[in-house]
């Protein structure tokens, strides 16, 4: 599954993924994927999910190693045999 964002951000800051799997962290931000940034405030992450539902939410860590999480409710995805793409809210993009 490709997930992608675009925002930008501050220098130092990182973009990550947390969520209801060991792929995705289990919830621990020190374990959970980084995305990748590229020019125009792109960021991405490849992450290998088995079909299922899962729960996620992005979360910014700052450039002093604090988290901050999205807000709102978490983010739900439903991986089909087929892979996919996640738009995540900020802005979609095609990469």
């Amino acid at each position: 599954m490709k997930f992608v964002l675009k925002h930008h951000s501050r220098l130092g800051e990182v973009w990550k993924l947390s969520g209801s799997t060991a792929e995705l962290g289990n919830w621990m931000p020190e374990l959970s994927p980084t995305l990748s940034w590229r020019e125009g405030g792109v960021w991405s992450a490849e992450v290998a999910l088995p079909p299922g539902h899962y729960s996620f939410k992005c979360m910014l860590r700052t450039a002093d190693g604090s988290y901050i999480w999205e807000g709102g409710d978490n983010r739900t995805l439903t991986v089909s045999s087929m892979g996919g793409r996640s738009c995540l809210g900020w802005g979609c993009v095609t990469v």
